[in-house]
């Protein structure tokens, strides 16, 4: 690790039981719809049902899943409205240039 890089409490970091919960629904939603999916449709048809049936079932379980585990994910961080992408770009351009964080990332590259 290198020693120069400063350490920062800025940005949160989940632990390892706030991301087994975060996880957890979408994991239950993925284990248990896939079976009672194959159930019904099972019961339903009693041979199997068509294709178009087993694909409509995946579909719908990897959505379900989607939406539980967006519902269940903390919010994403947002970028400060005052600074536009137009002005993050030197910063950036510096960043893959020189390899170092400018001190001010509007005032682009560092001199010297």
């Amino acid at each position: 690790m290198d020693e120069t890089a400063q350490r920062t409490d800025a940005v949160p970091v989940p632990t390892a039981r706030q991301a087994l919960v975060r996880t957890v629904p979408a994991a239950a939603v993925l284990a248990i719809s896939l079976p009672l999916g194959t159930w019904w449709l099972l019961g339903v048809t009693g041979d199997g049902g068509p294709w178009w049936a087993w694909l409509l079932i995946l579909v719908a379980t990897i959505g379900l899943s989607a939406i539980v585990q967006r519902c269940a994910s903390p919010p994403r961080p947002r970028i400060d409205q005052r600074i536009g992408q137009a002005q993050w770009a030197p910063a950036i351009r510096a960043v893959a240039k020189t390899g170092e964080l400018p001190a001010c990332p509007r005032c682009g590259p560092r001199s010297g």
